[in-house]
């Protein structure tokens, strides 16, 4: 598994980092030429515009890149001819297929924590940032519990979103459609997303007042409370990250049970 590991790692590596250092440099950047006096300085400006079109650059860039990368370690190591090679190691299904949700998830935590380090450098550097990124800090400190709490739900939303696209990858493989292949393949996950909110309005439609006092909430956006100060409901963090964590199951055994008995290379 850590050799598998690695390759996926040396195969993404460069491009991702490279973006990251981007980022991260840009906001830095964006700090230091904001606290100085621009308003008799046109040059410092121009520094400021750069620095921001280079951030906001970066990251749409590293969005795609992020993708590319999740398409080249599961559809092109797992249902394209180098899937032969894949499967033919001396490895289980599950490890195989863990190993590329953990890459992933390595990229996007590896990604989170620079632009974090980058936002308290820039905090530093300059005290008059935005409001958003003092509160940020202040809750993390004050609320280490909740702080944990949201980035584990934010990262079992992103293991859902890719156990949810190696699903769809694996119907696409499995019934060999090639001709629109794209199209069909949003369809396909537009449609699991809408059967998962019905399969879960039902369930929670069974008990009304449990929905009321705390599932409705959990459609509230978890930073928007950190922006405005306000304290989470810890039980809203958990129940949400349970109702993910037992999808992520579920659709797992299905995808390990496509792959191992339907799923036929070419």
């Amino acid at each position: 598994m850590k050799k598998l590991l690695k390759y996926d790692f040396l195969d993404n590596y460069t491009g991702i980092f490279l973006l990251n250092a981007l980022v991260f440099f840009s906001i830095i950047g964006v700090s230091i030429f904001s606290k100085l006096d621009l308003y008799y300085n046109l040059y410092l400006k121009t520094f400021v515009i750069i620095f921001y079109c280079v951030l906001f650059m970066s990251l749409l860039l590293w969005i795609v890149l992020i993708i590319l990368a999740i398409l080249n370690s599961i559809n092109k190591k797992l249902f394209s001819s180098q899937g032969y090679l894949t499967f033919c190691l001396p490895l289980s299904i599950d490890m195989i297929l863990i190993s590329k949700i953990l890459i992933n998830l390595f990229w996007i935590v590896i990604s989170l924590s620079l632009f974090y380090v980058a936002l308290f450098i820039g905090a530093v550097i300059n005290p008059h940032m935005q409001d958003i990124i003092v509160n940020i800090y202040r809750f993390f400190l004050s609320n280490p519990l909740n702080a944990f709490l949201i980035h584990l739900d934010i990262f079992a939303s992103i293991a859902l979103s890719l156990i949810m696209f190696l699903f769809v990858l694996s119907l696409l493989n499995i019934g060999k459609i090639k001709k629109y292949r794209f199209i069909v393949g949003v369809f396909i996950y537009l449609g699991l997303q809408v059967l998962i909110g019905v399969i879960t309005s039902i369930i929670w439609g069974l008990l009304p007042n449990f929905y009321t006092n705390y599932l409705n909430q959990l459609s509230l956006y978890n930073f928007l409370q950190i922006s405005t100060n306000q304290t989470p409901n810890i039980i809203l963090y958990i129940l949400n990250i349970s109702i993910n964590a037992i999808q992520i199951i579920i659709l797992y055994f299905i995808i390990r049970y496509l792959i191992k008995n339907k799923l036929e290379l070419e």
